[in-house]
């Protein structure tokens, strides 16, 4: 693979990374940040993330969510199940950056 970043969730369970986005031969765009679990190799989730600006997930504390940003929308997925797809979203219009804080109990900044 022609990883370019690398991303450690906080208690190393998991590791995400970047690839420069390809367009396929069909015109599509490959999958170019991937979630793995560490333990496993396996891969938990993939998705089409055109900028390297802002491409790594975010991780609570205790790594059972993890978090990205898309346009106008924090996405989050529990890190067992992220093939469910989204358990949740926060709306937010023209947002460029965010950060989960530590602990317990995570705020959006």
């Amino acid at each position: 693979k022609n990883v370019v970043e690398i991303g450690f969730s906080p208690k190393g369970r998991y590791i995400s990374t970047w690839e420069r986005l390809v367009k396929l031969a069909d015109n599509s765009a490959h999958a170019n940040l991937v979630v793995w679990e560490v333990a496993t190799g396996k891969e938990l989730i993939s998705f089409t993330q055109k900028s390297q600006m802002n491409w790594n997930v975010q991780w609570t504390e205790d790594e059972s969510f993890f978090s990205r940003l898309v346009t106008g929308e924090i996405q989050f997925y529990e890190s067992k199940n992220p093939e469910k797809g989204v358990h949740s979203r926060l709306k937010t219009e023209g947002i460029g950056d965010f950060s989960l804080s530590p602990g317990k109990s995570p705020s959006v900044a």
